[in-house]
């Protein structure tokens, strides 16, 4: 499963992995820029973290 590093913008920057699906699900978040891509994996053991639970949509802990 693919899976995407976005750095996400606000008080606190930080880095997240997210898969395919909820790249698309907060596809506006990517559009306003608030989420910025800077890597991706086609093949890797990543866990999303809004699958996990690790950040809520929106990019907030």
């Amino acid at each position: 499963m693919k899976k995407y590093k976005y750095q996400v913008t606000g008080k606190t920057d930080h880095e997240i992995w997210v898969c395919d699906a909820c790249k698309k699900a907060n596809n506006d978040l990517i559009l306003k820029g608030k989420w910025k891509l800077i890597d991706r994996c086609s093949d890797c053991a990543i866990q999303c973290d809004v699958c996990t639970g690790n950040i809520v949509a929106g990019g907030k802990s």
